[in-house]
C-alpha cells in the first residue's frame, strides 16, 4: 500500500517502465491477464491512510515503530539505490523504519537463496513467453522462491493448469493462481522491465520480446525504405 510505484516508474526510472500491480507482465502469451491488487483503484493518499490503519492494528505507529533491513546488491546501477532510498521514505509514512543493507552479487544471491533476509531488491526475467514461468517461482519448495511462499491452494492451481490442454482453460486457472498470491500479498511487484533499443525505420523483422534477444538471420534492410531515407 505505502510503494508509490507511479513515482518510482515515472520519477525514478522514467524509461517508460510499466508500473506492477500483479505479478504476470501484459502481453504474456496465451494469457487473459487483467488481474491486480486490490487497492489499485485508491489514490495514494487513501493506501497510505489504509496502511497506518493496518499498522496500528497491528500494534504499531509513532511511538512504536517497525524497524527492519531491506538488502540490495552493491553492484546495482545507482538507480537501484535511488529505488531504495524512496522505498526507505514511502515505508517511513506508515511507521516502518528500513536499514537498506547493500552487499555484492556473491553475497547478496547465496543470502536470498538460503532465505536469509527481512526483505531484498529482486527481480525476474522470464526464459519464455508464458504466465507459469513467473508463477512457478512462488510454488512451495521451489528453489527460486525466494521469500518462502507457501499456499496448497496455489500450488494446486497451478497444477491444474499444468494438467490442461486446453488453451482457454489452462489461462483461467493460471488466472486462478495469481488471483490466490495477489490475495495473500505474498510479494511487492513494484514495475515490470522494458527493453530500450534505437533502430532505423527501415530495419525489419526487429521485433520486441521479453529477453530483448534479436537473431541476425531474422533482420533485414529495406533497401528501397534506406535510400528514400536519405534521399
Amino acid at each position: 500500500l505505502a510503494l508509490n510505484r507511479d513515482v518510482i516508474t515515472q520519477r525514478i526510472l522514467r524509461n517508460g517502465e510499466v508500473p506492477a500491480y500483479n505479478v504476470v507482465p501484459p502481453g504474456i502469451a496465451n494469457y487473459r491477464g487483467g488481474l491486480v491488487y486490490d487497492f489499485k483503484a485508491l489514490s495514494y493518499a487513501q493506501r497510505i491512510e489504509k496502511a497506518q490503519s493496518l499498522m496500528r492494528a497491528a500494534g504499531f505507529g509513532e511511538s512504536r515503530r517497525l524497524r527492519t533491513t531491506y538488502m540490495i546488491r552493491s553492484t546495482a546501477p545507482t538507480v537501484g539505490r535511488a529505488i531504495a532510498a524512496a522505498i526507505q521514505q514511502m515505508l517511513a509514512q506508515v511507521f516502518i523504519d528500513i536499514t537498506i543493507t547493500p552487499n555484492d552479487m556473491q553475497v547478496f544471491y547465496p543470502a536470498i537463496q538460503e532465505h536469509d533476509f527481512d526483505m531484498c531488491q529482486a527481480g525476474w526475467a522470464a526464459d519464455f513467453s508464458d504466465a507459469s514461468n513467473f508463477l512457478d517461482i512462488f510454488r512451495t519448495g521451489s528453489g527460486n522462491n525466494w521469500g518462502e511462499y507457501s499456499n496448497p491452494a496455489f500450488d494446486t492451481a497451478l497444477d491444474a493448469a499444468q494438467r490442461e490442454a486446453d488453451i482457454n482453460h489452462r489461462s483461467e486457472k493460471l488466472a486462478q493462481a495469481e488471483s490466490i498470491f495477489l490475495k495473500d500479498h505474498a510479494a511487492m511487484p513494484l514495475w515490470f522491465w522494458v527493453s530500450l533499443n534505437l533502430s532505423w525505420p527501415y530495419v525489419k523483422g526487429l521485433e520486441a520480446n521479453a529477453l530483448d534477444y534479436h537473431r541476425s538471420r531474422w533482420i533485414s534492410i529495406d533497401q528501397a525504405a534506406r535510400i528514400k531515407q536519405f534521399s
